[in-house]
């Protein structure tokens, strides 16, 4: 009897495991089942809505009013006022008059340098300093040969004093016959020579003094000094060196900077001397109020520009070749203007603005835009003093819809460009 317990109890697991998978399956399959019905529910909705929107589409092209909002929207004036003609140009800050300075003595080494680039310096200062030691030498014996010349001329005006006495005695005697004509002839022979010699030493004094001036000039020119206050912007001088004709710094006078702008050809002809210019400069937060004081009278061959050249304030912190964008005031006219929020951009190109009409409806009309500056934008055609277009609701509106206007008009009540 033990034994069949024991054998029914091994062989029935497999009944037993039967029995307990049953529930799993069943909730397999009502799973599955609640999938499958919410799949069912979206395709039927998704149908539906395909099979309604053709008519709520139709709805609302027949009547727009009725399905769209009526937006409120910012608009602005068309105004007429005065608007700056300009002219945009780029340019390069350049000095407005750099001095190269090089060693007027040639051959001589650089002793030192006192200078280096940026240095503000004045006029008479001294900036390099070549060796003076052969100079000062020359100088001497240039000195020497002067003192050698004065006594020789002191020497000969003695012998000159006494062949002239010695003549004039002779000449005396000879009137009353008491000298012979040899010896009056002797004494004339001697004076004149005498005279001859004095002038040939006087002119040899003269040339000993031109060495010497020459000699001192030359050892004054190791020093060479600054002609006038400015900054030094170049320094090729090196110690040591020797010195030749290629310039040792370079210097801008007055430490005046101006922008050397480039002018198309065609623009050239607009530019004055005296025009306002307003200038901004890399890395120079603000921008600076300057003028047009040269206009240059060539035209590049290659780029078909011309220069100009902007002064701006002496105390502005310039550098030399730092970028600068410029822009020149040409002249002022009068002209309608918007806010440059309110026009638009088409595909093709075109501008456009939405003006609200009479109804407070949407109408597009193409216009032609000209100066833009300062937030407002210059209108040649398309619109009329007094027009009211919307501002800044391009991307929401569309022809024919139907607004709510503000009163508010301050964006387009400002100066003109």
């Amino acid at each position: 009897m033990q034994t069949t317990l024991e054998s029914n109890d091994v062989g029935g697991r497999p009944a037993i495991n039967a029995i307990a998978a049953r529930p799993a399956r069943r909730w397999r399959w009502f799973t599955a089942g609640a999938v499958i019905a919410v799949v069912a529910t979206v395709v039927v909705t998704t149908a539906l809505d395909t099979m309604i929107e053709p008519n709520s589409a139709a709805g609302a092209a027949s009547d727009p009013g009725k399905t769209r909002t009526v937006r409120r929207v910012t608009t602005g004036l068309v105004v007429r006022g005065p608007v700056q003609d300009t002219l945009a140009v780029t340019g390069t800050f350049t000095a407005r008059d750099e001095i190269a300075l090089a060693a007027a003595v040639e051959g001589e080494r650089i002793a030192e340098v006192l200078v280096e680039e940026g240095d503000a310096v004045v006029a008479g200062q001294v900036l390099v300093r070549l060796e003076r030691d052969m100079l000062a030498a020359k100088l001497r014996d240039a000195q020497s040969r002067v003192e050698r010349a004065r006594a020789a001329i002191a020497q000969q005006e003695a012998v000159y004093a006494e062949t002239e006495s010695s003549f004039r005695r002779v000449e005396g005697l000879r009137q009353v016959g008491a000298a012979s004509a040899q010896q009056h002839d002797e004494r004339r022979a001697a004076f004149l020579s005498a005279g001859h010699a004095l002038t040939v030493m006087r002119a040899d004094l003269a040339q000993a003094e031109a060495q010497r001036v020459e000699a001192a000039l030359r050892l004054d020119r190791t020093e060479i000094r600054a002609p006038a206050d400015g900054i030094v912007s170049e320094r090729l001088a090196r110690g040591g060196a020797l010195a030749g004709t290629e310039p040792l710094l370079r210097l801008i006078r007055n430490g005046e900077i101006e922008l050397e702008a480039d002018i198309p050809e065609a623009d050239l002809p607009r530019i004055a001397v005296g025009q306002a210019v307003t200038v901004s400069v890399t890395g120079l937060s603000r921008t600076l109020a300057c003028r047009v004081r040269l206009v240059g009278p060539k035209v590049g061959r290659d780029n078909r520009l011309g220069t100009a050249r902007v002064a701006c304030p002496p105390d502005t912190p310039l550098h030399h070749g730092v970028f600068g964008r410029g822009t020149i005031v040409i002249g002022t006219h009068d002209a309608l203007t918007i806010g440059d929020a309110a026009l638009l951009h088409g595909t093709a190109g075109e501008a456009s603005v939405f003006v609200v009409g009479a109804d407070n409806r949407i109408v597009r009309r193409v216009v032609e835009a000209g100066v833009r500056r300062a937030g407002r934008v210059e209108i040649r055609a398309g619109l009329d003093e007094g027009d009211r277009v919307v501002l800044g609701a391009a991307a929401f509106l569309r022809e024919g819809d139907l607004v709510m206007p503000s009163d508010d008009d301050g964006p387009t009540r400002g100066a003109a460009p």
